[in-house]
């Protein structure tokens, strides 16, 4: 602890060194720059990924060699070469996080920080002093720290859904408290009472004889899972003040735990359900958005959407196609979710094309496009119009580069929607169709039904048990 503390100081004394240095020498406007140059990788998404996967590994093998010694009692050069080659690996993660951090104190007082240097510091020390009750156990907190960014930033959605990461989270979180603990525990009990500080009021020894215990790391994490859990078999127990002590804290911090995660896995379960969940990648598909504004009074509209969308003629089968709504997921929804055509291509996402965050969650970004569905049985046409109107702008603004088709039901509500950007080969007018069937089917008869049968095509399976 006293070395974890020196070295800690030594990086806060130098960190404020350089931004004092820097403040006085290169002036204030300079202080956001980093304190040197650095290199571009550094400060990439990339980067961060694959520091985040070596951490994991690493952080997983220096457990393993921990657990390892408290059973073993010696230190031995293999497990010495292991946590030589892994301190070094989370020196630089330490040193690079520090220049993306910018020297900043946030960054040195910061959890996974503090972790970092004492879990670090003990794995150097014992090429001078190899004993095998370290600290080296905390390590276990970067590991979930690591797992935590990979889900925080996204980069696990191609391979879990929303609930998987959540499930995976509070899983590691929960072995990561799990093993914290017992390590304590077990580090506590095998050092013993400190002297003077034991809780011994009276001698009662020789009436009542203490059964000696011998504490494993296995036997400290059984007695931490039984005790967080509430069970209490009473088959072992801490003897020492600090041991009891631990086991004090792990009881409070365990039953609040498990109350918070499993609300929050409930929560992730009842949002996922309801369509507040996030689109979920599919490595070989692409996706469209279809922005519908009243999902109710859009039911024709949607569905035939669909049976055009994935007739086989059209050659859609590795596109998935996203609704996105204000409303709740209706039972017509739910249903066609469940068919066995369409399982799999049609996600619904309740949320709105002018937030930003529900666009995320939609990925519009990598969106093929973007579809404006009218409501056709609104009889408030411009009010329908100005609606989707104003959803495409909300998509413009966030990713321009996207392509969108736009339907409107007036026409006169056409020159609107090209006044504000969106190009007029992007905007289908109903009422416009209409009148132009309507003209040509007076100088030619039969002409709008042959257009119709043309444009349309039959898939009684998207309409079957309507």
């Amino acid at each position: 602890l006293l070395a974890c503390f020196i070295v800690q100081l030594f990086f806060v004394v130098t960190a404020y060194l350089v931004s004092h240095y820097r403040s006085h020498r290169l002036g204030i406007e300079q202080v956001h720059l980093p304190p040197f140059k650095s290199p571009a990788f550094i400060f990439s998404k990339s980067f961060e990924v694959w520091v985040n996967l070596l951490d994991i590994l690493l952080s997983l093998a220096v457990i393993v060699v921990y657990i390892t010694t408290t059973y073993a009692l010696r230190v031995s050069i293999p497990i010495l070469s292991v946590n030589l080659v892994a301190c070094g690996f989370f020196t630089f993660e330490y040193i690079s996080g520090l220049i993306r951090g910018n020297c900043s104190s946030s960054f040195l007082w910061s959890y996974a920080s503090i972790v970092n240097v004492v879990s670090t510091v003990p794995l150097l020390m014992q090429w001078g002093f190899p004993t095998v009750l370290t600290l080296v156990f905390i390590r276990v907190q970067r590991l979930y720290r690591a797992v935590h960014d990979m889900v925080e930033s996204k980069v696990l959605d191609v391979f879990l859904s929303p609930l998987s990461q959540a499930v995976l989270d509070v899983f590691v979180k929960t072995l990561a408290l799990v093993f914290t603990f017992a390590g304590c525990i077990f580090t506590l009990e095998s050092l013993g009472d400190i002297s003077k500080f034991e809780d011994t009021p009276f001698d009662l020894s020789d009436a009542y004889p203490v059964e000696p215990r011998q504490w494993s790391f296995y036997t400290a994490v059984y007695f931490t899972i039984v005790t967080i859990a509430t069970v209490g078999y009473g088959d072992l127990a801490p003897v020492t003040v600090l041991g009891r002590f631990a086991t004090i804290i792990s009881i409070v911090v365990g039953v609040a735990f498990f109350s918070i995660e499993v609300s929050a896995i409930v929560t992730v379960a009842q949002e996922e359900a309801a369509g507040k969940g996030r689109l979920r990648p599919r490595a070989g598909f692409k996706h469209v958005i279809l922005s519908v504004s009243d999902v109710e009074g859009s039911q024709t509209s949607i569905r035939d959407f669909l049976r055009e969308f994935f007739h086989p003629d059209h050659g859609m089968p590795m596109t998935r196609v996203v609704i996105l709504a204000t409303e709740l997921m209706p039972d017509y929804i739910k249903k066609l979710l469940n068919r066995g055509s369409l399982a799999g291509l049609v996600s619904y996402l309740q949320g709105s094309t002018m937030s930003v965050k529900d666009l995320q969650r939609a990925r519009a970004l990598d969106a093929d496009m973007v579809f404006f569905l009218a409501n056709t049985n609104d009889p408030d046409a411009d009010s329908e119009d100005n609606s989707n109107i104003l959803r495409a702008i909300g998509v413009r603004q966030y990713c321009n580069q996207v392509s969108l088709r736009l339907q409107l039901l007036n026409s006169d509500n056409k020159q609107q929607a090209i006044s504000v950007g969106i190009p007029s080969d992007c905007i289908t007018c109903i009422q416009e169709v209409k009148y132009s069937l309507l003209a040509q089917n007076a100088r030619l008869p039969g002409f709008s039904t042959l257009v119709t049968n043309l444009i349309t095509s039959s898939n009684d399976e998207v309409h079957s048990n309507d």
